[in-house]
């Protein structure tokens, strides 16, 4: 009898539960993957950008050419207003919860993204981990063209950039909307990569350009680096002095240089893993000094020198890479004195000091920077004599 009132109690209070009363299908979002921002001076209007997900062009293309995703966009004089009349054109309820990239036109950058980073601060779904990019091209164009490899241009694009900032180190880890919202309280500056449209034939804005097997036409393409500071552009790094930047930083795990010794022979080193980095702030005679020491593991990738690769080459293929390396710091740290730009983060190195001197508005400017690499050859390959040939 018991046990007939236990299961009386929990059928009854299983019929109190209520269900997931709030629940959308699938089929009632519009999923976004990455959405454009773009500024017009001459109309003073925000036109925005949404890529949508749509499923049946994901699925199996068997019967006929579906387009995986369709791109909407809505002008007005607000960043607000943009998102609150995506409401009246889309069919769905707009998900942006898998949004894989914001892409934001050159111009904009330049105008500054103040008003457009406070919006996405105030949403209570929003992301701080999304990539920004930056396009010089058209953001319309950019926007409405497919990618060959991944049907989601918004994947492929973070694929893209997640990979380069890992491997060669022309992208910057701190490109998210996360680094912008702390630039704008830091002043520090924050490095988002730039894309570009590889231009020399049809851009892929619609299916039939998804057949033509070469796939660098309509395609994007990694070109440099911009710097960003209180959300507002201040210049731009190609991707050469990109790649040594974040080296230099101990960002990337492989980083390429063609070095010469004794005289025109040359040869292509490549670093193993992350180089490690020591900074230090001294006086020196009055005078502020960072010493900022470079030290790196490097393996032979290519040579154009049928030698044998004894002791002897290899220390000399080692002082060339220091040399050239120095050289190349150098010239960047003077490139960024003359431009204003504070690449190694000397002012994050100055707020560590205690005394009261070091921290000076614009002291940073009067930091000297005394660079110093040290590498080692690790690996020279299975072929340390080359193949003469006959």
């Amino acid at each position: 009898m018991r046990h007939t009132k236990l299961l009386l109690i929990l059928m009854l209070s299983f019929s109190l539960l209520t269900g997931c009363w709030d629940k959308v299908e699938i089929n009632q979002l519009a999923i976004v993957t990455m959405v454009g921002m773009d500024y017009d001076h001459a109309s003073n209007r925000y036109t925005a950008f949404y890529q949508v997900i749509n499923p049946k062009g994901l699925a199996s293309n068997k019967g006929g050419t579906a387009a995986p995703l369709y791109t909407y966009h809505i002008k007005r004089k607000d960043i607000a207003s943009t998102h609150l009349e995506a409401f009246d054109i889309l069919p769905r309820v707009l998900f942006p919860d898998h949004i894989q990239g914001i892409m934001v036109s050159q111009r904009l950058a330049e105008k500054g993204l103040k008003d457009f980073i406070n919006f996405i601060e105030r949403q209570p779904n929003r992301r701080s981990n999304i990539p920004v990019l930056v396009t010089s091209d058209s953001l319309e164009q950019a926007m409405k063209t497919y990618t060959p490899l991944e049907s989601i241009p918004g994947v492929d694009l973070r694929s893209l950039i997640k990979m380069q900032s890992k491997q060669s180190g022309k992208v910057s880890e701190k490109n998210q909307v996360l680094d912008l919202s702390e630039s704008m309280e830091t002043g520090s500056l924050v490095f988002l990569p730039m894309i570009r449209l590889i231009p020399g034939g049809n851009l892929r804005g619609n299916m039939e350009g998804l057949n033509d097997i070469d796939a660098n036409q309509g395609n994007f393409r990694l070109d440099g680096t911009v710097l960003m500071k209180y959300g507002k552009m201040v210049g731009m790094l190609n991707g050469k002095d990109s790649a040594l930047l974040h080296f230099a930083k101990g960002q990337s795990t492989e980083f390429f240089k063609a070095v010469h010794y004794d005289e025109n022979k040359k040869v292509v080193l490549k670093s193993m893993i992350k180089p490690r980095i020591h900074k230090e702030l001294v006086m020196e005679e009055n005078k502020p000094v960072m010493k900022l020491r470079v030290n790196a593991a490097l393996q032979i990738y290519d040579s154009n020198a049928n030698v044998v690769l004894t002791q002897s080459t290899l220390k000399k293929m080692q002082k060339a890479f220091d040399r050239e390396v120095q050289q190349n710091l150098d010239e960047l740290v003077d490139k960024s004195k003359r431009k204003g730009w504070d690449l190694f983060d000397i002012q994050g190195q100055l707020k560590m000091k205690r005394e009261d001197n070091w921290k000076k508005g614009g002291y940073w400017r009067k930091v000297q920077v005394r660079t110093e690499v040290n590498s080692a050859i690790r690996n020279v390959g299975n072929l340390t004599n080359p193949y003469k040939g006959g």
